[in-house]
């Protein structure tokens, strides 16, 4: 049993609602409140962030794929939107 949202159905096939859910996340309260600070607060690779060579390292994102990532409501509300759930 998966519990990832699969990408194959609706409404995941919709880049735009992988992205807002995504947004919705707040990652540095969780990391922060949560994980009392023991864990990154940005999205890494599935790999360990230790581990070189496998995935581009957050801090080498392009800001654009950063914004992407970040927690932003009100952009995630806009994505919805866009991908046809005009209630958010």
């Amino acid at each position: 049993m998966t519990i990832d949202p699969r990408n194959d159905l609706k409404p995941y096939t919709d880049i735009r609602v992988r992205q807002a859910l995504q947004q919705a996340i707040d990652l540095p309260t969780i990391a922060k409140t949560y994980y009392s600070g023991t864990v990154l607060p940005y999205p890494i690779t599935l790999t360990s962030y230790a581990e070189t060579g496998w995935g581009l390292p957050y801090d080498q994102w392009p800001q654009d794929l950063k914004d992407q990532y970040a927690y932003n409501p009100t952009a995630a509300k806009a994505c919805l939107a866009a991908a046809v759930f005009p209630l958010g």
